[in-house]
């Protein structure tokens, strides 16, 4: 696919408004705070804080809300948990006795279509940056729960969350966000579209950027080149740097550099998506990777972190123990030149922390990694009392790269890592 999602995740108090979920998402993503609610019960029973915590009247931030009612430990149910209609109520601080959508586990689709034209006068959730926390605490209870014991939850949020990622993917790539952007840094490029609908009302359609008709058309391929002073390139670079434009747009909001000089600036709407995209992909992550039982892991993108200083990666790792987490699991694109200057901060800084850290190596972004080089690193790296282990070997994880997996059979005997998958 030639749109790469970025992987950052910001590490930021609760409760401090972020953006305003709207749009077709919302829906959907109620119907997930909903499957979370329910696992950080599994794990935390009713001193969850997770969501809903009782607010602190005395904090000027929980002062907005009505602590009587944004209280996830107050239900019917047993040990104070909350019934769906409940936690509806509570989550929009609805008052008086409004007709509530009701919950079909056999067609959540159904469900997001009634939450959606239901009469709930807050269609928007004002949701906050803890979502981040929420993905913790579902890895969290992975590691301490087993998946088994929450099965269930994770098989619903993991389709919610599937929908989520599909419609802001899709609200990001319009035509009147990333398609501008492009016709900016690529003179007489010639943008292809293709229409999609909105799952929650089909007559509303969105024009989304074609990727792979825009860069397979001849024009298109003549203005790009001209663009980057690539016109007799025969590397496929001028495709790179296509690809890595449409990879940066909106990003900066993660202080990524930009790829071209005096360009027009991103649009707002886009950086807000951008954000959004990065959050509730993490959070679909936190569903469907593998998790070794015990740990607690994030996954942190190097080639975000080209402006990092050390007190940055101090502040997010000190963030991210206070999160329960143990260890960041560093995604790297080959190649990248920022990669060996933010290695030695990130495991100064870890080191410092008490966190623990491990290689993900990203066969996508910039292609295979050799598998020398491979070697290298967690022959230099393995051995720093900062690098995670499991069961006593290097912990290593890859971001693709099925082409090149015979290339592992050599780099395991080699070093002796455990891999996950294993």
């Amino acid at each position: 696919m030639w749109f790469r999602i970025s992987w950052a995740f910001l590490f930021v108090a609760y409760f401090a408004v972020l953006v305003v979920s709207k749009g077709a998402a919302a829906a959907y993503e109620k119907l997930w705070l909903w499957y979370a609610y329910e696992i950080a019960y599994k794990l935390d029973g009713s001193s969850q804080t997770y969501i809903l915590r009782q607010l602190d009247p005395k904090n000027k931030l929980d002062k907005k809300y009505t602590t009587a009612i944004n209280n996830g430990n107050r239900g019917s149910l047993p040990g104070g948990q909350m019934t769906w209609e409940e936690f509806l109520r509570s989550l929009s601080n609805l008052k008086g006795d409004p007709e509530l959508p009701q919950l079909d586990e056999t067609d959540f689709d159904k469900t997001a279509s009634r939450i959606w034209n239901s009469k709930d006068p807050k269609k928007v959730i004002d949701y906050h940056d803890y979502i981040d926390s929420l993905g913790a605490m579902i890895r969290k209870a992975r590691a301490q729960l087993g998946d088994d014991a929450i099965k269930g939850e994770l098989e619903k949020i993991n389709f919610v969350s599937d929908r989520i990622v599909s419609i802001r993917s899709s609200e990001f790539r319009q035509d009147k966000y990333l398609g501008t952007d492009l016709r900016n840094n690529f003179p007489q490029v010639v943008i292809h579209t293709s229409p999609v609908s909105n799952p929650i009302k089909p007559s509303e359609i969105w024009d989304v950027v074609d990727l792979q008709a825009t860069l397979s058309d001849p024009a298109s391929e003549i203005a790009i080149r001209a663009a980057v002073n690539m016109p007799q390139d025969t590397t496929g670079a001028w495709k790179k740097k296509f690809i890595d434009r449409v990879n940066e747009y909106g990003s900066t909001a993660f202080g990524t550099k930009k790829p071209f000089k005096n360009e027009p600036p991103f649009e707002v709407p886009a950086q807000t998506h951008r954000t959004v995209l990065a959050v509730w992909t993490n959070c679909l992550d936190a569903t469907k990777r593998s998790i070794c039982k015990g740990s607690s892991l994030y996954l942190a993108s190097v080639g975000n972190t080209e402006n990092y200083t050390s007190s940055d990666w101090a502040d997010d790792m000190l963030k991210a123990k206070e999160a329960h987490i143990d260890a960041f699991a560093l995604n790297m694109a080959y190649g990248e030149a920022i990669n060996e200057n933010t290695l030695v901060a990130a495991f100064s800084a870890a080191s410092t922390a008490g966190l623990q850290l491990f290689f993900s190596f990203d066969y996508t972004s910039n292609g295979p990694w050799p598998q020398e080089t491979v070697i290298q690193y967690i022959s230099k790296y393995a051995s720093s009392g900062t690098y995670f282990h499991h069961n006593g070997k290097p912990f290593v994880s890859t971001f693709k790269g099925p082409d090149n997996t015979n290339d592992w059979i050599d780099i395991k005997a080699q070093t002796g890592y455990f891999f996950m998958p294993d």
